[in-house]
């Protein structure tokens, strides 16, 4: 494929995110509390449902637990070693909020 463009259009502006007022890692621990919370959800939505995947469900309880000992101590400012972390799991989760596929197999 070519790229066209035209003679007379100025460069574009590159995007720049506004500063937020929130002290380091705040935006991050948000996203954090977030992914939590619909994680919990999930668990608590209905475990008595026959086609709930207990691998699926053992791994969103896994994460809740592991991300229960990042969320400790001054959470005001998070230094940048527990925002890596957080990172890691953000990324490690972000797959446990979607809908594990149906079991072929009844049990």
């Amino acid at each position: 494929m070519e790229k066209t463009t035209k003679s007379g259009d100025k460069a574009k502006k590159d995007h720049v995110a506004p500063v937020s007022p929130e002290p380091h890692g705040q935006s991050l621990l948000h996203l954090v509390e977030a992914r939590k919370k619909d994680l919990e959800a999930l668990l608590a939505k209905s475990p008595n449902d026959p086609s709930r995947d207990p691998s699926h469900a053992g791994a969103v309880e896994a994460a809740i637990n592991a991300i229960k000992t990042l969320l400790t101590g001054d959470l005001k400012d998070i230094n940048p070693h527990t925002a890596a972390e957080l990172n890691v799991w953000m990324e490690s989760t972000k797959h446990l909020c979607e809908t594990p596929p149906k079991s072929s197999h009844k049990h």
